[in-house]
């Protein structure tokens, strides 16, 4: 498995999804994290069809994968746990690290009704449903900005970074909260605490612009 080919270092040194083909070519069988999914499969279609890359170096990845796959499902079962079921070990994650930087730190930040913009549109539809979970509406209130990867700063009233929190140091936003991921589970922390149903009990782990290291509610 890669490391995540969405790294500055990689990007710029090898554009255009050929990191993808690279990774494929040299023995890794899992890509993680390409910068932009789409392209990265059109240069793997594109070489295999030059024959820069032979079909059988996929097929023996993908026995690999789905091998791994089958593999964690046995022992999961073994152990006499779910298969996959991270799920609600992820969401205690979540709610334990999402932090305020600035902002209120007890009582809803929002008045029953939300707004959304930013991220992509996946980010979105998760939230939106993170929020009618949480029992918030939708189309009205104050803004949330969702910042997701490589994102620049965010104005509106309430500015989310979905993953490093770096953008948070530019947001205009009264309001900045810091995430660390776009899971299901961390969507839901972040209405809850919009909601003023759970508090950000997170703490920065490093400094980001003026707010240092260890800012977060009490």
């Amino acid at each position: 498995m890669t490391d995540a080919l969405n790294m500055g270092a990689v990007t710029k040194q090898y554009p255009g999804g050929t990191a993808a083909v690279m990774a494929l070519a040299a023995g890794a069988d899992l890509l993680l994290m390409p910068a932009d999914v789409a392209q990265a499969h059109a240069a793997i279609v594109q070489a295999v069809a030059s024959g820069a890359l032979p079909p059988e170096r996929l097929d023996e990845a993908a026995r690999r994968v789905a091998t791994m796959m089958v593999w964690h499902g046995r022992t999961a079962a073994a152990a006499g746990a779910p298969a996959g079921g991270g799920g609600a070990l992820s969401a205690h994650v979540s709610a334990s690290a999402v932090t305020m930087l600035s902002g209120p730190c007890t009582g809803p930040l929002v008045p029953g009704a939300v707004r959304v913009d930013g991220g992509s549109p996946a980010d979105r539809a998760r939230f939106e449903a993170a929020a009618a979970r949480a029992g918030l509406a939708l189309g009205s209130g104050p803004l949330v900005s969702l910042i997701g990867y490589g994102g620049r700063g965010a104005g509106g009233d309430i500015a989310v970074a979905l993953d490093a929190p770096w953008p948070l140091r530019d947001s205009t936003a009264p309001v900045k909260v810091a995430l660390y991921g776009r899971s299901d589970g961390a969507f839901d922390a972040l209405a809850a605490v919009l909601a003023g149903k759970a508090g950000a009990p997170g703490k920065l782990p490093a400094a980001v612009g003026n707010y240092p290291a260890g800012t977060g509610c009490p």
